[in-house]
């Protein structure tokens, strides 16, 4: 399956299922460049229930091998350090969920990571990407990193 990421100063798509979330982290990591970073927020973990792990921890390796992350997380008792320089992630007390954000340039994607209907919005706006980045900057002021590795 093949997507498109909306262009121009507006766009708002709506992808559903495993194979609608799986075809937008594909083409998000075609558009990625060496040094990019991603920033997200949400609940950790969505990607593995709805995806599973090893889809998930392969489609992060190998469709963006360069691309950097930053994220914030709702802390949990597993909470750690990234195994990767690449990525720096910070927790916040917070409960559980299945939203994650992903902000990047002037796009967000919203990830709806239930099992019933898993879904992501595409939304391509400089604005709405700016709200949300400053949204991320408050989190990250409040979250702190974890303490260990698993």
């Amino acid at each position: 399956m093949t997507i498109k990421i909306p262009k121009g100063k507006f766009a708002v798509k709506v992808y559903r299922g495993k194979e609608g979330i799986k075809g937008v982290v594909e083409a998000f990591g075609k558009t990625q460049r060496s040094g990019d970073t991603i920033y997200s927020f949400g609940y950790e973990g969505g990607f593995d229930r709805v995806l599973g792990s090893e889809w998930w921890k392969k489609a992060t390796r190998t469709k963006w091998p360069k691309t950097k992350f930053a994220g914030v997380f709702s802390s949990h008792e597993l909470a750690s350090k990234p195994h990767t320089k690449r990525a720096k992630v910070r927790y916040v007390k917070a409960g559980k969920g299945n939203i994650e954000v992903a902000i990047w340039k002037d796009s967000v994607r919203i990830f709806l990571l239930s099992k019933s209907t898993p879904s992501v919005i595409v939304i391509r706006n400089p604005e709405i990407a700016r709200g949300f980045m400053n949204y991320w900057k408050f989190l990250w002021s409040k979250g702190q990193e974890a303490k260990r590795r698993l």
